[in-house]
């Protein structure tokens, strides 16, 4: 028997066979279809474990899982954990090294909690405020930063 997790009455999330999440479901003419699917966190994304959209490829949502505890299969809630974890990750900032203007362009230095970064920020681009005290900063490639609250970075 497959690992699965029934997302709606005629939808099932599954693990295809590369390991990937998909979903079964029954077509209108009754043939059974298996798609692969995007596994994304709903903003806001302190919620870290809730609110996780199950997307085609193409983009269109086709279920909302409210919380990941909902999945009792522990094989299918591994591989949605694993996937967030690989698509959706977003270093966050403990440390602020120096931020330098250069011909236009911010040069952050910063620590993560996962090492040493650097990366540029547009200067007309400013860091997103996020609910309550997070901040999430965008660099010029598109790769997101966080920061969970200002006041924690020392001065």
């Amino acid at each position: 028997m497959q690992n699965t997790y029934k997302l709606q009455d005629d939808i099932e999330l599954i693990s295809l066979p590369d390991h990937k999440p998909g979903v079964r479901r029954q077509k209108a003419n009754g043939k059974i279809q298996e798609l692969p699917v995007h596994v994304v966190r709903c903003f806001p994304w302190r919620h870290k474990d809730e609110f996780i959209s199950i997307r085609l490829r193409e983009g269109e949502e086709i279920a909302l899982l409210k919380s990941i505890d909902e999945i009792s299969d522990k094989t299918i809630k591994t591989m949605v954990l694993d996937e967030l974890e690989s698509v959706n990750y977003v270093p966050e900032i403990v440390k602020i090294i120096s931020i330098m203007d250069e011909n236009g362009l911010y040069n952050w230095k910063v620590i993560t909690k996962a090492g040493k970064r650097s990366f540029f920020m547009r200067r007309n681009e400013t860091p997103r405020q996020l609910e309550k005290d997070g901040i999430l900063i965008k660099d010029v490639i598109g790769d997101r930063y966080f920061i969970n609250n200002l006041e924690d970075l020392d001065r």
